[in-house]
């Protein structure tokens, strides 16, 4: 029997010292709580594998038992990763490696490695001791998306087509980094299940902490006599130490009550976190469904019933894969996903309402009034569903 394989590099994170201020200048990219990151998560690979065979493709919901599925939302990653789910998707075009390489850090021979990308060693080097500090951010940039959100099938590159991305190193925090780790990490689950592949791909340290944050006998099948930290984002403390686990109910449904610690900027990307919307990574859409599980968000029945007849009527495709990057150049994904694109753009465009929320707290302690800790508490789950979805177009051609 061929043994499961995860191919996700946070060990090449662990003991990277890249500096305070390179992880200033990743401020608001999550880049920066991920490089804080000083212990290794050791995968249990039995839990993993697991948990990657009751995933199904049709609904990328977890089928735990006949009546318990879960679903890994955007909101679940932004909390145990602390990556942005609001912003620009993560496409672009094919690009020449060797140019990109130069272009990014002048140098090419002993960081390229030919049709596998940038070698991640050479990266944890620059991003410590390269020739700038722009080289040194880029190079950290490109460590955190090769080692966590798009890991290769090598285990020491990063693709090139990442390099553009970071170039301009104060637009990094402009792209949806967190919608495509899930996007990548789904789409490495369908070539688990379709038997493409011996494992699976992507981020398994989001899938991980994700099934010990809700079952939580895991915690004692995998030995951690421990309770799930609360701090954001959840994988530093996970990966740095484990606090006592609980023994009462099996499934913790909605644990995000650490949205009351979300800090002002990340508050406000909770207006996508009932979004029914298309999730984009370089060739891959996969829509994102939190009507799936309701009991997670803890959506009331007048709610899941407009989600799912909204869902029923607007959506046919939850899973769309446009040509990937290898093969013949000259493909422009922003061009391919136009449609697409446009409908992100529609929710995107509609953070501001969380953001004036924000204001007002603001102003309303200026005069002396008590600022409720959670300025989203008080938003109906119906008005934000409305709100993340007005007007969008329901399914874009493809």
């Amino acid at each position: 029997m061929t043994k499961f394989r995860t191919f996700e590099h946070l060990h090449n994170i662990a003991d990277v010292n890249c500096g305070n201020d390179v992880l200033q200048a990743l401020q608001g990219t999550g880049f920066d709580h991920i490089l804080r990151i000083q212990s290794k998560l050791n995968h249990c690979h039995g839990l993993v594998e697991s948990f990657a065979r009751c995933y199904d493709v049709n609904t990328s919901c977890f089928r735990i038992s006949n009546d318990v599925e879960l679903y890994i939302t955007l909101l679940d990653v932004l909390c145990i990763t602390g990556l942005p789910i609001v912003g620009k998707p993560v496409i672009g075009s094919q690009v020449d490696g060797e140019r990109e390489c130069i272009s990014c850090f002048g140098v090419v021979p002993a960081l390229y490695e030919h049709k596998k990308g940038l070698k991640l060693n050479v990266l944890k080097d620059l991003a410590e001791n390269g020739d700038s500090f722009e080289h040194r951010v880029r190079a950290a940039a490109l460590l955190v998306i090769g080692s966590i959100i798009a890991p290769d099938t090598s285990n020491r590159c990063v693709n090139a087509f990442y390099c553009p991305l970071v170039q301009n190193i104060n637009e990094i925090r402009d792209f949806a980094w967190g919608e495509a780790t899930l996007v990548n990490l789904y789409y490495g689950l369908r070539m688990f299940k379709e038997r493409k592949r011996n494992g699976v791909t992507g981020s398994t340290s989001l899938l991980s902490l994700f099934a010990l944050q809700y079952i939580r006998p895991l915690l004692d099948f995998i030995g951690i006599s421990t309770r799930p930290p609360l701090n954001f984002p959840l994988i530093v403390d996970w990966c740095r130490e484990m606090n006592r686990a609980s023994k009462n109910d099996a499934i913790i449904w909605q644990p995000w009550q650490l949205h009351q610690n979300l800090p002002q900027g990340v508050r406000q990307q909770m207006n996508v976190a009932l979004a029914i919307k298309p999730m984009l990574w370089i060739n891959i859409c996969i829509y994102h469904q939190p009507h799936m599980t309701p009991r997670q968000l803890g959506l009331s029945n007048e709610t899941l019933e407009a989600m799912r007849e909204w869902f029923r009527t607007n959506v046919t495709d939850t899973f769309i894969e446009k040509p990937g990057l290898s093969g013949k150049g000259g493909k422009n994904y922003t061009e391919l996903w136009g449609p697409q694109i446009e409908a992100i753009n529609r929710i995107n465009e509609q953070n501001w309402l969380v953001g004036e929320e924000d204001d007002l707290a603001a102003e309303a302690n200026e005069a002396g009034v008590e600022e409720d800790p959670c300025p989203m508490g008080d938003v109906d789950e119906a008005d934000l569903f409305y709100v993340c979805n007005d007007e969008m177009d329901p399914h874009p051609s493809e």
